[in-house]
């Protein structure tokens, strides 16, 4: 897969995420890359407490 659209691919297919609480993150964050770095704590800020587990969902790979 392509390494600018796994991220994308990777946030979108977050069980619970769902439109609303995507376009929250990319407002805060900006891209999904920055979203996967984000601390659990700024993750909090944004959207619903649940998704501060996204971390351990996608974990960006170093390659590519």
């Amino acid at each position: 897969m392509d390494a600018e659209l796994a991220p994308w691919v990777a946030l979108a297919s977050i069980s619970g995420l769902g439109n609303e609480g995507m376009r929250q993150l990319l407002q805060a964050f900006g891209t999904p890359q920055q979203v996967f770095a984000a601390s659990a704590n700024a993750l909090k800020q944004p959207v619903k407490p649940a998704v501060a587990s996204i971390q351990r969902i996608w974990i960006p790979s170093q390659t590519g």
